[in-house]
């Protein structure tokens, strides 16, 4: 696996490539991991969690000088049937897709390049070619979700979402906390963060509900959103990055999803979920949930929407008790077993 990021670094690639490398080593296929070297403290080369990790210097920048790092250390690209890159880590391993041009190359699309808010929208067009270039040059691909082949015109032999970190058990939850929410990914405004914060807000002023917010992530809005909490007097925390963010999703009433993971998670966990989008790039990412998570996942654009929506879970309490049963329904359809059975079946049918 050639990845832009890994464990222990947190994020929902670095979550992913574990996951999948762990449970396809349940199916006889070793796995092994390129990824620059996200912290000075951590080896350049280490088993973890029974994985065989090599990092490469994250300040080398240029690729040239990745390249020659990658030549140093061809004994792993030699020693692999296979190399699957996730998403632009495939032009770490260019050169080397002609210089074994027999050996097979896959590649996983996650979503976002970089998020909207940086970049702006439509999405610009040297990101769709590159995709479509990486989809040429490569055996098969697994994309993370069903909006990527409308909008990067990227062709997908396979669809996958992602698992919990645990399962749900009848009779197994912890006391949850009244009025409660949980906000877990980057604090950055395509995530519909700061139109959650302003929901609060809305409640407060309307509707006369306190709603307690946990936020586990950070990003650019951070400020930003502590100033806007402060402002309008809510309760809102703000943890930083959590290496295991589940306390704060067993015990919160809902969740306030940012990306596949925390919305697998919520499910597995009965909670509903809500998010909310600003372009519709991120609209069609919930809409293609919606039709997987059914009524658990409750989909607003705007502040005042979301706090209508969330004012019903409290104003009518069995519409709560309904979407905790709808959630808990469709979580197990998620999981990283699955996931990786993707994978393994995407090597066999390509292979024959």
């Amino acid at each position: 696996m050639v990845v832009p990021a890994f464990a222990p670094h947190i994020g929902g690639i670095e979550t992913h490539v574990l996951q999948v490398c762990k449970h396809l080593s349940a199916l006889g296929i070793c796995c092994s991991v390129i990824t620059p070297k996200m912290n000075r403290a951590w080896p350049d080369r280490e088993r973890f969690e029974g994985i065989e990790v090599a990092r490469y210097p994250k300040n080398m920048k240029m690729l040239f000088i990745i390249w020659l790092w990658l030549l140093a250390n061809v004994r792993m690209i030699i020693q692999a049937d296979i190399v699957h890159c996730h998403d632009f880590t495939f032009l770490v391993y260019l050169p080397f897709r002609f210089i074994f041009w027999r050996k097979r190359v896959y590649e996983t699309f996650h979503g976002y390049d970089v998020p909207l808010s940086l970049t702006g929208y439509p999405i610009k067009k040297q990101w769709i070619l590159i995709r479509k270039l990486i989809r040429i040059l490569c055996a098969g691909a697994i994309c993370v979700g069903r909006y990527i082949p409308k909008w990067y015109g990227t062709r997908c032999d396979k669809f996958v979402y992602g698992g919990p970190r645990s399962t749900w058990q009848s009779g197994s939850q912890p006391v949850l906390r009244p009025k409660s929410c949980a906000y877990v990914g980057r604090l950055d405004a395509d995530t519909g963060v700061d139109e959650l914060v302003r929901a609060l807000g809305v409640l407060n002023k309307r509707y006369k509900i306190d709603i307690s917010l946990d936020v586990i992530g950070d990003g650019l809005l951070r400020g930003f959103l502590e100033n806007l909490a402060k402002e309008n007097n809510l309760r809102v925390t703000f943890h930083g990055v959590v290496p295991d963010p589940r306390k704060y999703l067993e015990s919160c009433e809902f969740v306030f999803a940012s990306g596949n993971l925390t919305i697998v998670e919520a499910l597995n966990l009965a909670k509903p979920v809500l998010a909310s989008y600003r372009d519709p790039v991120r609209r069609d990412y919930l809409r293609y949930w919606q039709a997987l998570a059914g009524d658990a996942l409750i989909i607003e654009r705007t502040a005042d929407k979301l706090a209508e929506r969330i004012a019903e879970l409290y104003l009518e309490p069995r519409r709560l008790t309904y979407l905790r049963v709808a959630a808990q329904q469709a979580g197990p359809e998620f999981s990283w077993e699955s996931v990786a059975r993707e994978y393994a079946d995407l090597y066999a049918s390509v292979h024959h």
